[in-house]
């Protein structure tokens, strides 16, 4: 029903249906992970096969868009009291919605979250690093030509916090799925599943050692 109203160019009503959905309690793992992302790749598809212009998929790209913004702030735990994660697409890469989706599920744990946006040189990833210090850095490419640069990304991170240890790597996208072992030999994680949530599921699985050892100090200290 968005996409259909989407493109019919209805816009109004297929920024409505979204909202509307929240509002009765749709939880927004399923409205991203369910409705949007799905949309997003029909959208995607559609385009790719000659059957929608270039400006049909902009306008309702940028729907989404402000629909993912609009949605993330709603659900950001405020004020956030969980760890912080950086955030960023690798350099050359323009395909940010679905790292903007996991972004806004981390918010809304409690993440404290630096989102860079798309195509971010790897010097520009290490500044914000360094300034934020995060428990994690999440990475998100599309296409296998950007695998190189995920390269340089976790490169450029392992030189320029030597000798500290940097933070675990995480990269989502289609590349993360399709290139799993390429990514693990660079020294990411690749999150292996497109669901918004799944990257979610990676880092909690990540951090539960720390928590626990955490948890265990506390402990012993009592």
């Amino acid at each position: 029903m968005f996409l259909s109203r989407a493109l019919d160019g209805d816009l109004a009503s297929a920024y409505q249906t979204i909202i509307a959905a929240d509002d009765v309690g749709m939880p927004l793992i399923r409205l991203f992970g369910e409705v949007l992302q799905p949309a997003l790749t029909e959208l995607g598809q559609r385009w790719e096969h000659g059957d929608l212009l270039v400006a049909q998929e902009k306008e309702v790209s940028e729907l989404a868009r402000d629909l993912i913004a609009d949605l993330s702030l709603r659900h950001a735990r405020n004020p956030a009291d969980g760890p912080a994660l950086v955030a960023a697409c690798v350099e050359g890469e323009r395909h940010e919605l679905g790292l903007r989706m996991v972004s806004g599920l981390f918010r809304a744990e409690g993440w404290v979250v630096h989102y860079l946006g798309a195509d971010v040189a790897p010097r520009f990833l290490l500044e914000a690093v360094q300034l934020h210090r995060p428990a994690v850095v999440l990475l998100s490419a599309k296409r296998a030509l950007n695998l190189p640069a995920v390269k340089d990304a976790v490169d450029t991170l392992t030189a320029g916090l030597a000798p500290e240890h940097p933070p675990p790597v995480v990269v989502g996208g289609r590349v993360a799925v399709e290139h799993s072992e390429a990514i693990r030999n660079l020294g990411a994680i690749p999150v292996i599943e497109e669901h918004p949530a799944a990257a979610l599921t990676v880092v909690s699985a990540l951090l539960q050692p720390a928590t626990a050892a955490i948890a265990s100090a506390g402990e012993r200290a009592s």
